[in-house]
């Protein structure tokens, strides 16, 4: 079994892939996620203290080639997306449990995710870590050391993007064809399967639009409260 281990200044971390601060690392059920996914780290969703910037935009999420996702192909996520929600004061006090299991990561000269995770979900980084295992040992490689450094990858003002409209989202039971992207990438845990349909919760909706821009079948509908 080849050797995912990394090492960034004294941490060493069980293998290269950190999920970014975004969507996918806000709030305890993200955090559970994360920590379940078997990524080596993840980076908090910022904190900060000015109220507009814990605002979100709605909509704010639109994907271009969605038909690409599942044909492994080129898509691209597109979203405005501000800080944390939540006052850190109050987040510290919510997280204050998961301090000694989680791995948090401010920053790090690593590989690290977030448009992913928040198309797939959580469980995409099982499936990366199967796949560098297996391309290393096709490879002939041990550790990432064998070939790491081998490749080298090369509006307007935020406070005017409107937020204040409210939104939700509806699937159509009848368009629906229960792929359950949406029910898995939903960051706030707002869909669910009631009497085998998909069913949005107005409540917990939070009028981001993902899983409007996910459906390619049509059948999620974004409208006004």
């Amino acid at each position: 079994m080849p050797d995912l281990k990394i090492k960034i200044k004294d941490v060493v971390l069980k293998n290269p892939l950190i999920i970014a601060s975004g969507t996918p690392t806000y709030g305890l059920s993200m955090v559970k996620k994360c920590i379940r996914s078997e990524a080596a780290a993840f980076v908090t969703k910022t904190l900060c203290y000015t109220e507009w910037l814990r605002k979100q935009p709605r909509p704010r999420w639109h994907i271009e080639h969605p038909e690409a996702i599942d044909d492994g192909g080129y898509f691209s996520l597109y979203s405005t997306e501000r800080l944390n929600p939540t006052p850190p004061e109050e987040y510290v006090k919510k997280m204050k449990g998961y301090a000694q299991e989680a791995h948090d990561l401010c920053g790090a000269t690593a590989v690290q995710t977030c448009a992913a995770v928040i198309v797939f979900g959580h469980k995409i980084i099982k499936r990366w870590l199967r796949q560098i295992s297996g391309w290393m040992e096709a490879k002939g490689y041990h550790s990432l050391a064998d070939f790491s450094g081998r490749s080298v990858s090369k509006i307007i003002a935020p406070s005017q993007i409107p937020g204040d409209v409210p939104y939700v989202s509806r699937i159509d039971p009848d368009a629906c064809q229960k792929c359950l992207r949406c029910l898995e990438a939903c960051p706030y845990e707002a869909i669910s399967v009631v009497e085998k349909k998909l069913v949005v919760d107005p409540e917990k909706c939070d009028g981001c639009r993902l899983c409007v821009a996910l459906c390619q079948q049509g059948a999620a509908e974004f409208n006004q409260k």
